[in-house]
């Protein structure tokens, strides 16, 4: 059998065994003598010794003019690929090479929407900016600027902007997933966006806000994850730095992830903002200098924001949000911190459940956790390990209810408020006059469950109290069910202040474990069935009233009667045993509280009855141990038990109680000792013991 040798194959003048072991670059290609059309050669790499960016290539004379540097070379064509790559223009991942032209090249000579791989991974030095729609795969490569002169402004690696510039027009072609890193220090007027192709102007030409210099578009379907990573921006003057958004169909799962705005601008609204998005995400974010919304999700389903750092040193008057939520639906922020923030996270308008983990200002201007209803509903609230330091009157977290009437209440409400470890530290160093809460939930819902609330000062006298309305847990609303469980609060005025609506249902309240120090009152609970357990009171401030007020009030001009009033644990700590220690009083009554007042007390307890003068029903004290006292005292004289309207106290069987008179006028007890009439005179104190329903002198 005859033997055919590759030298034997001449195609033109190139035999057969030239074309299989291929040319060195495409100079080499460009050398080819006298080529004819249809002869193909193998080129081995773009440049010489590089191993990419050749490929098989055809003569076609008609083209000889046409040299674009990446399909067409004075004639030879190169093939058709399914992908292609980066490199097939001559660019190099070379740290010493400017690929800026080679990318413009690339760009102007690549159909579009082919897919773009940037074969080799490393780094890229260069700029471009496209027109075109391309499925573009990074590969873990990083695009940095070359040192170049744009315009009168100097491009370098730190300080000047890039124009990587990637505007879709797609029609029915869509990219599956992109990622774009290593874009760092992008100054002034560069803003990195989605944009769909009918917020393009007719004629193709590229979008800009100002100075726009770098964008992304992607058509996305429900399975694309489309990521930003590790992003530095500094600084930024348009009005929004990155833009998430879909013009006509949700964008799916975009992320922002690392990235960092320095010197932020005060014409910025916004530096990051997803709008209409679903499954928004930004994580690991850090906003320097913000006056505007530093993350902003609108009008998004489940967003969510991890690790965001937001300040403003320069003003400390003048603050930005920080991750802000408006018209969203089942939100979640997690580890959240601020500088002067005015709203480290804000919640407007936003419905379903809202998730806040894990927040924290070291000098807040305004509330640190804001959430506004404006007519919508939520299901489950739960904010917890909310931190506020500040020297300005301003709550923790503050829960607003806006534009709910009563004819509406049934349709806006929330379904569960869960508060938990919340607190807020005042740095002043003197007492402030306005409203400060470690939370002031002013909703309806159907339960709130408040655990783990603190109030306290630093800076001023412990023995003044101040006589602002603060508080470490307020309530101003309508609740079926309040439960508050771990409370602390000192130099306030009160600890737990729950009022209800006039024009609300009245519910009922569970609270336990209070710890108060230097204030006025523990709390003042309003209109509600209540059953309060183991409070403790340290140290008499100036202006004490009560440690538990108990109100009621009109409901449309009905008198409100409460179901029940009990008592537990009620402690005091002090180092006079004989101070009157007052536990609770009925102020501003206006009927009568129905049921029994039931009050048990622990061993340091001692226990006094205000202002009954008005009438209380039935009452008991209970001790379980030990002696105590029992301090009685109105402003004028009292009979008890006679045809006044408060009975005598019944106290259980065996218990040793001492009567005061802490008045300045005579108390008569009708049916005292032995059942007979007893008159305690000013200071006057009486030690008893009850057996069977009688009072026995000890």
């Amino acid at each position: 059998m005859a033997t055919v040798n590759a030298t034997d194959v001449v195609d033109g003048d190139k035999n057969q065994h030239e074309i299989n072991s291929g040319l060195p670059s495409i100079s080499h290609l460009l050398a080819v003598n006298n080529p004819a059309d249809g002869m193909r050669f193998y080129v081995k790499s773009y440049h010489v010794d590089r191993g990419i960016g050749g490929g098989w290539f055809m003569y076609n004379s008609t083209k000889t003019e046409i040299n674009d540097g990446v399909i067409i070379f004075n004639g030879w064509i190169r093939e058709k690929k399914e992908v292609y790559y980066i490199e097939d223009a001559g660019i190099l991942a070379d740290s010493g090479f400017d690929n800026t032209p080679l990318f413009n090249n690339f760009i102007q000579a690549v159909p579009e929407y082919s897919k773009v791989l940037f074969k080799t991974e490393g780094e890229y030095i260069g700029q471009f900016t496209s027109n075109k729609a391309f499925d573009i795969d990074f590969n873990n490569s990083v695009l940095k600027l070359p040192k170049t002169i744009s315009n009168g402004n100097v491009v370098s690696f730190s300080t000047e902007p890039t124009t990587l510039t990637l505007v879709g027009n797609r029609l029915d072609k869509y990219c599956n997933s992109a990622t774009i890193s290593g874009i760092h220090q992008i100054e002034k007027g560069d803003i990195l966006t989605f944009w769909d192709r009918l917020t393009r102007p007719t004629d193709g030409s590229p979008v800009h806000f100002e100075t726009v210099s770098v964008r992304a578009v992607q058509y996305i379907d429900s399975n694309t994850v489309v990521q930003f990573n590790e992003i530095l921006f500094s600084p930024f003057s348009s009005d929004i730095n990155i833009l998430c958004y879909w013009y006509n169909k949700p964008l799916v799962r975009p992320a922002v992830r690392n990235y960092r705005v320095h010197d932020n601008d005060t014409n910025v609204l916004y530096c990051i903002r997803f709008v209409g998005c679903m499954h928004p995400e930004s994580k690991n974010g850090y906003v320097q200098n913000n006056y505007g919304h530093a993350c902003s999700f609108f009008n998004s389903i489940s967003p969510k924001s991890h690790i965001f750092h937001c300040e403003t040193p320069r003003n400390p008057d003048v603050g930005g949000y920080g991750v802000v939520f408006s018209r969203c639906r089942n939100l979640t922020a997690i580890a959240t911190t601020g500088y002067r923030t005015r709203h480290a996270v804000d919640a407007d308008s936003c419905y379903g459940d809202i998730l806040v983990d894990g927040v924290e200002d070291l000098d807040a201007i305004s509330a640190l956790v804001g959430v506004a209803h404006n007519g919508y509903a939520n299901g489950n609230v739960v904010i917890k390990n909310a931190h506020a330091y500040t020297r300005r009157a301003t709550p923790t977290v503050r829960l607003n209810k806006q534009g709910i009437t009563s004819e509406n209440l049934e349709k806006h409400t929330i379904d569960n408020l869960y508060l938990e470890n919340i607190s807020l530290t005042i740095t002043a160093e003197t007492l402030l006059t306005g409203q400060y809460f470690a939370a002031y939930c002013d909703v309806f819902c159907d339960k709130v469950v408040a655990k783990n609330l603190t109030m306290r000062h630093t800076n001023i006298d412990l023995h003044k109290t101040s006589s602002a309305p603060s508080c470490a847990f307020r309530f101003y609303g309508y609740a079926r069910s309040v439960e508050i469980d771990g409370t602390y609060a000192d130099t306030c005025q009160r600890n737990i202040l729950i009022q209800n609506e006039t024009r609300a249902k009245v519910g009922k309240a569970k609270i336990r474990n209070i710890n108060t120090s230097h204030q006025r009152s523990a709390g003042i609970v309003r209109g509600f069935a209540l059953d309060i357990d183991s409070c403790t009171y340290n140290e008499l401030s100036q202006g004490m009233s009560n440690l538990i007020t108990f109100q009621e009030i009109s409901l449309s001009g009905s008198n409100v009667t409460a179901s029940y009033l009990n008592v537990r644990n009620v402690s005091y700590i002090s180092g006079d045993i004989n101070k009157q220690i007052p536990v609770i009083s009925r102020s501003s009554f206006i009927s009568t509280v129905s049921g029994k007042i039931d009050f048990i007390a622990n061993t340091t307890s001692n226990i006094s009855v205000t202002n009954y003068a008005d009438g209380i029903p039935e009452y008991e004290f209970y001790r379980r141990f030990g002696v105590g006292f029992i301090y009685l005292s109105s402003t004028s004289d009292v009979t008890v038990g006679g045809d006044r309207p408060l009975p005598q106290p019944l106290i259980s069987n065996g218990m040793d109680i001492t009567l005061v008179n802490a008045n300045s006028v005579n108390i008569k007890i009708e049916r005292g000792i032995g059942n007979s009439q007893i008159i305690l005179t000013p200071n006057q104190r009486v030690q008893i013991v009850s057996r069977n329903g009688v009072w026995v002198p000890l």
